[in-house]
């Protein structure tokens, strides 16, 4: 019979230095033992666990347990060969496993990461760029547009502009152009507005009011002056009369006047 067959293979080849496998142990029970258990007696896990605290560490999957004596009963007492792989932690080297769905591809055991179709550059300092980012952190879409941004989507904007201009706004040599058809009214509260430049030259225009048609004009309000300064000590200035019943024009004229005469209306 096969039973009696192998009992006698164990007891004949026990205690010989042999190895005789009995089969699987599942670790979370307790330990093989009783006088059925005798040297050389062979078992591998199936089942991690600590043999009801017997194991100390714990046994693995595909670790080997082998009798060292008849009716072990210590732990002292077997051998364990441990599978020396375990599973991989962050720390510890070991078996992992590398799912194809989180971005990764596997052909012959090398892993590496799946061909993305958004590969590129994308924003400059002309374009603002766009991207698609999956749970994964991959980059799944990519895009770039020019950057075309209104007052209204910047976060205080005109505060911003206004605050900075507030000290000075060096135009260099541009000009402030003002768009035809439309009327635009500078409020200096009770400041004085000043036009200045290279005044060592006498030919140079500081400040000049030019149209090729309409009427150029500035409002005096309370009899104030215009002041053309000398060193910004002395001053010739036009005022303009408290009550101005009727309009009129004061011409300069085209040749040098004699002593005592006067401006007068056209």
């Amino acid at each position: 019979r096969p039973e009696f067959a192998l009992g006698y293979v164990d007891t004949t080849f026990a205690g010989s230095g042999a190895l005789i496998f009995q089969g699987g142990y599942d670790a979370t029970g307790a330990a093989p033992t009783g006088p059925g258990v005798l040297t050389g007696f062979t078992y591998s896990v199936t089942v991690a666990g600590n043999g009801l605290g017997f194991w100390s560490p714990a046994l693995a999957v595909g670790d080997v347990i082998i009798s060292n004596q008849d009716n072990p009963t210590l732990e002292s007492q077997w051998t364990a060969v441990n599978n020396n792989v375990s599973l991989a932690t962050p720390t510890i080297a070991g078996i992992a496993s590398f799912p194809t769905d989180g971005g990764l591809s596997v052909s012959t055991g090398v892993v590496s990461l799946d061909t993305q179709t958004s590969n590129g550059t994308f924003g400059d300092a002309s374009n603002s760029a766009t991207l698609t980012i999956d749970t994964k952190g991959i980059v799944t879409a990519s895009s770039q547009s020019a950057i075309a941004i209104t007052a209204s989507q910047v976060t205080d904007f005109c505060t911003e502009v206004a605050a900075c201009a507030t000290p000075s706004v060096n135009l260099s040599n541009s000009n402030l152009t003002q768009t035809g058809g439309q009327n635009r009214t500078y409020s200096l509260g009770n400041q004085t507005m000043r036009f200045t430049g290279n005044t060592g030259n006498p030919e140079d225009t500081i400040f000049s009011l030019d149209g090729t048609s309409g009427n150029n004009s500035i409002n005096t309000g309370l009899q104030v002056p215009i002041r053309f300064l000398d060193g910004n000590i002395n001053y010739v200035g036009l005022k303009s009369p408290a009550i101005v019943s009727t309009s009129y024009t004061l011409t300069l004229p085209t040749a040098n006047g004699t002593v005592g005469q006067v401006l007068n209306t056209d």
